[in-house]
């Protein structure tokens, strides 16, 4: 009887393939990020101010660079989140 037992025992497992004792390996999903075209643009320079310049050119100028700068801070914005995101950056509490 207990022959029977102990030979059905070693017969499972003997049938199973031993999986417990296999070295399972890790699969890392790839991660697809869409990014948008605008963020691989560098940013515009900004403009000088003539000589003598009117309060009309400064006035110009300055609406021009403020533009310019708003532009570029919202790309430098999105690639540092894109950066968090690749280096699973956690915010310190």
């Amino acid at each position: 009887m207990i022959k029977r037992i102990l030979s059905s025992i070693v017969l499972c497992i003997s049938l199973s393939g031993c999986i417990w004792a296999t070295k399972h390996e890790a699969t890392i999903p790839e991660k697809v990020v869409k990014l948008d075209p605008q963020v691989y643009q560098p940013c515009k320079s900004l403009s000088l101010l003539p000589d003598n310049a009117s309060f009309e050119e400064l006035a110009a100028t300055t609406a021009t660079n403020f533009l310019v700068y708003s532009d570029c801070k919202a790309k430098q914005d999105n690639s540092i989140i894109l950066l968090k995101q690749f280096s699973n950056y956690k915010e310190p509490k």
